[in-house]
């Protein structure tokens, strides 16, 4: 499942992107989009596919008790949407650069709240340690994407299931997923 992953996502990273970070455009609800990046975290485990998320707490001011990739803003000098998405992973769950195997990146997402998404892909290969930030990250749970995420990657049919991988998204929206 990881090669068939990559494949489809392979060729989708560049070292910058014309359309991200964003330069003062506005949104279709008339905001100034600002730029981030997520990461779409794989976990390929001897029993399935699963695809981490992080259940933000109901402190925050913005996007509270939300479901979520990790990800968020791009800092100053960020040029590229893997940095960013690799920096925040490490802030909001601990797990390290070095242990992310960047595979790709899927469309960039414009959302409601403003943001430009850049959803960049990656491996996680176990065992890894978790370690939530408190004042952000309420829990990190694993939901099995063979189910949604892997079929639905670039059109490929896999259990007789088509989809894309912008599907995938609409499917995790459908529960209040921010990042994407």
């Amino acid at each position: 499942m990881r090669d068939w992953v990559k494949e489809r996502v392979s060729g989708q990273r560049a070292d910058s992107d014309p359309i991200w970070p964003v330069n003062g455009e506005i949104s279709t609800s008339g905001e100034m989009l600002r730029s981030a990046a997520v990461l779409v975290p794989l976990v390929d485990r001897e029993d399935g596919m699963t695809v981490l998320l992080t259940r933000r707490t109901a402190t925050l001011p913005k996007h509270a008790g939300q479901i979520s990739f990790p990800g968020g803003k791009v800092a100053p000098g960020e040029t590229a949407p893997e940095t960013t998405a690799l920096r925040e992973t490490h802030e909001e769950i601990g797990v390290p650069a070095s242990s992310v195997e960047l595979v790709g990146r899927l469309a960039v997402r414009d959302t409601s709240t403003g943001f430009r998404v850049a959803p960049v892909v990656g491996f996680l290969t176990p065992p890894f340690d978790i370690v939530e930030e408190p004042s952000e990250v309420a829990s990190v749970f694993g939901c099995r994407s063979i189910s949604c995420a892997t079929r639905a990657i670039t059109g490929s049919t896999v259990d007789g299931y088509r989809a894309r991988i912008g599907n995938f998204v609409q499917c995790l929206m459908a529960i209040t997923i921010f990042g994407v």
